[in-house]
This record gives C-alpha cells, structure tokens and sequence, in this order.
C-alpha cells in the first residue's frame, strides 16, 4: 500500500514537473525521474543491507553504474540548455 502511495505521489510529481518544464519537460522530466528511482533505490538496498554479502566487485559495478547515470543526466541537462 504504501509502495503504491509513494508511486503514485512520484509519478504525480513528474507530471506537475513535466508541465512546469514547458516543452522540455517531457525530454528533461522523464530521464531525471527514471534515474531518480534508480539512485533512491540503489541507496535503499545499502541502507538495508542488501549488498552486504554481494562481495567487491557487484559494489564496483553499481557505483561505477551510478556515476555514469549522474554524469549523463548533468551532460544531458547542460545540452539542453
């Protein structure tokens, strides 16, 4: 129930967000959001635990997947401008 509450409220706040953008919001919006699910998720699963016995290399690969996520979403906000 509340996994569909926080769904809906995000999704909800990528519409709002997408209209305020203009006509860039549906370009800009969409790529933020998504990432965005990925960061707050990816920093759920350590703040639970969940890559406690996933060993050294997993850890690379997702950090190193994250900072590529943020560089491209900044790289993709500057070229929009």
């Amino acid at each position: 129930m509340c996994m569909a509450g926080l769904w809906f409220g995000g999704t909800t706040l990528y519409g709002v967000a997408s209209d305020l953008l203009g006509s860039l919001g549906p370009v800009l919006g969409w790529p933020v959001f998504m990432s965005m699910i990925v960061l707050v998720a990816s920093l759920l699963g350590w703040m639970t635990g969940e890559w406690r016995n996933s060993g050294p290399r997993p850890i690379r690969v997702q950090f190193a997947g994250l900072v590529m996520l943020m560089v491209a979403v900044f790289l993709f906000s500057r070229a929009a401008v």
